[in-house]
């Protein structure tokens, strides 16, 4: 078939390039600059379509009734509503999280805080609450509120269930950022403190620790006639510091884990003159280092011809002399 003509016989219509018949809806290709839409040529697409920029006209996206692009809706059908973020048409029930379908302006309107998810513009619409920043609805209503866990309870996160709550610290703890015995920020009492770790409450950074009963402790740790137990951050009266056993209470001045005079740490657990010690990063034995420089005597050769340097003890050059200098 020549282009322009149909059947050998009959001249396109004038708005076809190419065609199957010679009326306007006959086209299968378009003169120059026109775009091609069930089978017409139209001089721009109709509402609901939009330029291929190939001289096609091409559908939108479903429940668009206006759109620039396959991804790009700029109005929506009545049965759908407008997301601004991805310029797509979805349904009522389709609305992303944080936004619900509103009815006046047929957009998927942001939900007021703290809620995550809603049915209306209030605060007192909300189907889920904040969960991740510790909001939840009270009773069977829509209102949203911060919870404020109470001492043996802290805040839990489900974000599957999308759900905050404040269930039961472990037996031991008297407050908790979690639910196991080493969850603890404050132990109950007949419980004592073991090392503490950063942790997170929900609001702010704090101090965890673990609790154990004076048996569970490790050796070193005394339980008194009171029911009192010596340990690591608790002191209570009447307990005595064991000497040399690697673990210093605070009662005692240094403790390296051994009852032997010379090497920084004294046997009665007293720091040694020209020693320093400190506590180890595992709270092991204390670690005690010389902390005196020695002492030097510079003298004069014959001559002047050289120095000479003695020190009292043993040391190390990390660099030459400068001749020039001295």
């Amino acid at each position: 078939m020549v282009p322009g003509l149909y059947n050998m016989r009959v001249e396109c219509h004038e708005t076809c390039g190419d065609c199957v018949n010679g009326t306007s809806s006959g086209c299968v290709d378009c003169a120059s600059r026109l775009l091609l839409w069930r089978s017409r040529c139209l001089t721009s697409c109709v509402a609901g379509t939009y330029d291929s920029l190939n001289g096609f006209c091409l559908a939108c996206p479903e429940g668009c009734s206006l759109c620039e692009s396959s991804t790009n809706c700029s109005a929506c059908t009545d049965s759908h509503y407008w997301v601004a973020s991805s310029r797509q048409c979805v349904t009522a029930e389709n609305c992303p999280d944080g936004t619900y379908a509103n009815t006046a302006t047929r957009r998927c309107s942001v939900c007021a805080y703290p809620c995550y998810t809603c049915s209306g513009p209030t605060d007192n619409d909300c189907l889920v609450c904040n969960f991740a920043q510790g909001y939840s609805r009270s009773g069977g209503g829509k209102r949203c509120y911060s919870l404020v866990c109470v001492d043996g309870t802290y805040l839990r996160i489900d974000a599957e269930a999308r759900l905050a709550s404040c269930p039961d610290c472990n037996s031991r703890c008297q407050t908790c950022v979690g639910p196991q015995k080493d969850d603890c920020l404050m132990c109950k009492q007949g419980y004592f403190q073991t090392k503490a770790v950063s942790a997170y409450n929900g609001s702010a950074n704090t101090s965890r620790v673990g609790c154990q009963t004076c048996g569970e402790m490790a050796e070193g740790f005394i339980e008194t006639k009171d029911y009192q137990c010596q340990g690591k951050t608790m002191m209570p009266r009447e307990t005595v510091e064991i000497c040399g056993d690697g673990m210093n209470m605070g009662q005692v001045e240094c403790d390296d884990g051994n009852n032997i005079d010379g090497d920084g740490c004294s046997a009665s657990c007293k720091v040694e003159r020209g020693y320093k010690c400190t506590p180890s990063a595992d709270s092991g034995p204390d670690i005690c280092l010389d902390a005196l420089l020695p002492n030097g005597v510079l003298s004069v050769g014959r001559d002047n011809a050289f120095l000479w340097l003695d020190f009292s003890e043993p040391v190390r050059s990390v660099s030459y002399l400068n001749s020039t200098v001295i």
